[in-house]
């Protein structure tokens, strides 16, 4: 399952472009890390791709067919969304915000189907989660908050997965379990884009790197080909050289 960004240009209400002909490629078995300052567009182009945005040019494509010419249960099979945030006021428990993940699979009069308890437990487990799956969504903290949003992205069971800053309110023992979690869903074949701000960790366990300047694609391609500290400089404007080792460690020098 194939998710396609072809030569896309979006703007709000006819301003200035945020997205300016972005063409990208996420495929299965694939872990893309999606890198850019405040404002370059990353937020904008996951919501084009998970067709919530239309673009005034360009089309977004699954397996070739285009997006919008899909419903939303049927879009829903396909994309699954991790935000980077979720109001805490919801009135539902933990288990019950990640069975939100299964609706695109009920049935036609919105029941839920015999497998489902399985597949949200599953998912709590997966995140370790279980242990406030029965608390109210806004009593649990805001890193915990986080969990359960990606646990009700696994529940939805979609091969395409978009995660809009996944680690925010993760502690860094959390964050390290979910670009552990990225890499081994990308290994069983899901197509996943992930827009973050970490440089340093996510490349580690990422295939590909994306780097958004002023809305349009500054360089792309395997991430240690893609952060030079020309392309770092150029982007983000600080002066950092990274490089990675096969240990899952990484350094770097700031000049």
């Amino acid at each position: 399952m194939t998710l396609q960004a072809e030569n896309i240009t979006f703007s709000y209400r006819h301003r200035q472009p945020v997205l300016q002909e972005i063409t990208l490629d996420i495929r299965p078995g694939t872990a893309t890390a999606l890198f850019g300052p405040n404002g370059s567009g990353k937020s904008t182009l996951l919501r084009c791709m998970n067709g919530i945005l239309q673009p005034q040019l360009g089309r977004v494509k699954i397996n070739g067919g285009e997006i919008h010419s899909m419903g939303r249960r049927e879009t829903a099979r396909q994309i699954a969304v991790v935000p980077q945030d979720c109001p805490a006021d919801v009135p539902l428990t933990a288990s019950e915000m990640v069975m939100l993940g299964r609706y695109a699979h009920w049935d036609m009069w919105g029941q839920e189907m015999p497998e489902d308890q399985t597949i949200v437990r599953e998912s709590l487990a997966r995140l370790n989660a279980t242990a406030f799956a029965d608390r109210p969504f806004g009593c649990i903290s805001g890193g915990e908050r986080q969990r359960v949003l990606l646990a009700r992205a696994l529940a939805q069971q979609a091969p395409i997965m978009l995660f809009d800053e996944p680690n925010t309110h993760l502690d860094i023992s959390h964050q390290i379990e979910l670009y552990r979690l990225v890499r081994e869903l990308a290994d069983e074949g899901k197509a996943i884009l992930m827009a973050c701000h970490d440089i340093f960790i996510t490349p580690m366990f990422v295939d590909n790197a994306v780097l958004m300047r002023s809305g349009g694609i500054h360089a792309a391609g395997p991430a240690a080909e893609v952060l030079t500290p020309e392309n770092v400089k150029a982007v983000f404007g600080a002066s950092i050289e990274i490089s990675w080792r096969k240990d899952f460690s990484f350094s770097a020098i700031f000049t």
